[in-house]
């Protein structure tokens, strides 16, 4: 098989799976306890929650740990920010932004959903415009990296934009961190949130990372953990696990990032030497080095994910989130894009373990699978 849908989850590395199994081999523990076993474990915790922070240059920032980006995402929207003024958010979020805001505006909490281009850059004259209305906005959050398309925003100048307005401004960096730097000070953002599985760390973890004067309302109660904002037992060798991956995935940055951008630019090239009408989503702006989002008009998007699943490539229709879902990419719908190029969208996405072979195979697999999709059709005719 070959794995193309690394923007779904990633491959945990071996110096991950060896810290976290360092970490269990020394015993239950419970970081709440009051005895020595307790109070080492609670040490650990602590010392990789800030040496994340220091990774990613987040020095007026606390870490709070989440099961995920998910829970992240759903923890912000509707508990950080006050005021009577609306929630803003984009409208190529990621499912669990878009679904947390819909539930909000379920509890009476207004939204609103800031557009984007035709490329899926979001609207900063608008935003400008809503941030100096009254009442002002109560959050905005706007996603770094998009999961579909790889687009990538321009962050800083956003939060820039909401911290002179007095706004919280929330990013979603899920699938950012591990492909581009990442320097959440520099950004200027109130909270971020990050996913472990994303950058090749375990599933079942992730944490909102909040800038310490920033207030938010518990999300679990029942226990005193994480200054009683998220009640509940910590995973100590999952953090531990998240620590080092985000550790090791930064150290290899530069080199990572540059064979992922050739290997994805060698996927598109071969793809539109043998396809001539498949077009590719956003070319024209930066997208992360790893992620293609193209459609190839009149080839199901679901056929073509269920015969490239026979050839053994692995590869999505979209968010992994809403891989249930038959409805075309909401993504895409904001950008404009045709009929013809919703119903026909495919995703793929690699990582650092991606090879130059399984590129070229790939890229064989998905030209015959076309051809065959269309020859079927010719037939139909």
């Amino acid at each position: 098989m070959i794995y193309l849908d690394n923007n779904a989850t990633t491959a945990i590395t071996p110096e991950v799976l060896d810290a976290m199994r360092a970490d269990w081999l020394l015993g239950p523990a419970n970081p709440s306890a009051q005895h020595r076993i307790g109070r080492s474990a609670k040490l650990r915790l602590e010392d990789a929650c800030d040496a994340m922070l220091d990774c990613l240059s987040a020095s007026e920032h606390r870490f709070l740990l989440t099961s995920g980006g998910t829970e992240a995402n759903n923890w912000v929207i509707g508990n950080l920010g006050q005021g009577d003024g609306p929630i803003v958010v984009s409208q190529i979020e990621h499912p669990s932004i878009l679904a947390a805001a819909r539930a909000a505006q379920a509890r009476g909490i207004p939204v609103r959903y800031l557009p984007v281009d035709a490329n899926g850059i979001v609207d900063l004259p608008l935003l400008q415009t809503w941030l100096a209305e009254t009442p002002k906005p109560r959050l905005v959050s706007i996603m770094a990296a998009n999961n579909e398309t790889g687009v990538i925003q321009t962050i800083a100048p956003l939060a820039a934009c909401c911290n002179d307005a007095g706004v919280p401004f929330h990013s979603d960096l899920s699938q950012m961190l591990g492909k581009l730097p990442v320097d959440i000070d520099q950004m200027g953002i109130t909270a971020a949130t990050i996913a472990a599985h994303k950058f090749h760390g375990p599933v079942g973890v992730g944490g909102l990372i909040l800038r310490r004067n920033a207030p938010i309302s518990p999300l679990l109660v029942g226990g005193a953990q994480q200054l009683e904002h998220r009640a509940g037992t910590e995973p100590t060798a999952l953090v531990v696990g998240m620590m080092t991956a985000i550790q090791q995935c930064l150290n290899d940055l530069s080199t990572t990032q540059t064979a992922m951008r050739q290997r994805r630019d060698a996927l598109e090239a071969g793809l539109r030497q043998q396809i001539p009408d498949l077009v590719v989503h956003s070319a024209a702006v930066d997208r992360l080095p790893q992620t293609t989002c193209f459609s190839i008009p009149n080839i199901d998007r679901q056929a073509l994910l269920m015969r490239l699943d026979f050839e053994s490539v692995a590869c999505s229709t979209g968010s992994a989130c809403a891989s249930g879902s038959s409805e075309p990419s909401h993504v895409l719908q904001a950008m404009g894009a045709d009929s013809s190029l919703l119903s026909s969208s495919i995703r793929l996405s690699g990582s650092i373990f991606t090879t130059d072979s399984e590129i070229d195979t790939a890229v064989s697999r998905i030209v015959r699978c076309c051809n065959k999709l269309r020859d079927y059709q010719d037939v139909e005719k």
